[in-house]
């Protein structure tokens, strides 16, 4: 968040420097006021730009074999401009190099889906997917892996055929 605060800062100078040079340029003949305009519209640029390819910069930096599963774009209160363009601040991943099995119970995968969100840290939530019966359940305290494999107290989820983040832990 610092590195994008200096980098803002950066464009509102950028922006007011270009105005500047313009007004010099111009004799004095553009109004001082461009000065600070410029300098606001270089500024609320680089945030808008950051915002809107922050989606595109971040999953293309993604290691290989970590799979984009859910990317919801999303507006925002108090970015009225997202209505009419909304914009990916959240998105979820499986890192599929990672997916584990049990012998005993092969439809069964022990998966993690990893959130990455604009400006929080990144978090980890570990799933198991039942390929089979097509269903999911967060791997939470109090579960256990009973002799043959098989999981006890777990709060199993349905999921769609097509939701991708069955296709992407069970492909």
């Amino acid at each position: 968040m610092l590195i994008e605060f200096i980098a803002a800062t950066a464009a509102a100078f950028v922006g007011a420097g270009s105005a500047m040079l313009l007004r010099h340029l111009s004799g004095g003949r553009l109004p001082r006021i461009l000065i600070p305009v410029a300098a606001a519209i270089g500024m609320f640029g680089f945030t808008i730009w950051g915002e809107y390819s922050w989606y595109d910069r971040t999953a293309q930096s993604l290691p290989e074999g970590i799979v984009v599963v859910r990317a919801q774009p999303e507006p925002s209160s108090f970015r009225p401009w997202t209505y009419l363009k909304p914009y990916t601040s959240r998105f979820m991943a499986v890192d599929t190099q990672a997916i584990r099995t049990n012998q005993a119970v092969p439809d069964q995968r022990l998966a993690e889906v990893i959130v990455f969100a604009r400006l929080e840290p990144v978090r980890t939530i570990p799933l198991l997917v039942d390929c089979q019966a097509k269903r999911r359940a967060d791997i939470v305290d109090g579960m256990n892996f009973g002799e043959s494999g098989t999981i006890t107290n777990a709060d199993w989820q349905d999921m769609e055929a097509e939701d991708p983040l069955l296709r992407a832990i069970c492909s």
